[in-house]
């Protein structure tokens, strides 16, 4: 793993940061927290995800094999 990866790995993001890059409602994230389907760090009162838990996230929801709705 290079310095550059390692790094970026290390930035974490608020609710809202996370909410804007996913273009998702600041709720959807805390829901996503709470249920620990989004990886997080409690700093005091603060929820703050990590671009590491962002991108584990995406590769999840890439392989979850999405159902019709029904007609």
């Amino acid at each position: 793993m290079t310095a550059e990866k390692k790094q970026d790995d290390l930035k974490m993001f608020s609710k809202d940061e996370v909410a804007e890059r996913l273009k998702l409602s600041p709720m959807t994230v805390h829901r996503l927290v709470r249920d620990k389907k989004l990886g997080h760090y409690r700093i005091g009162s603060r929820v703050m995800t990590s671009a590491k838990h962002v991108e584990e996230f995406l590769r999840r929801c890439e392989r979850t094999p999405r159902t019709k709705a029904a007609a």
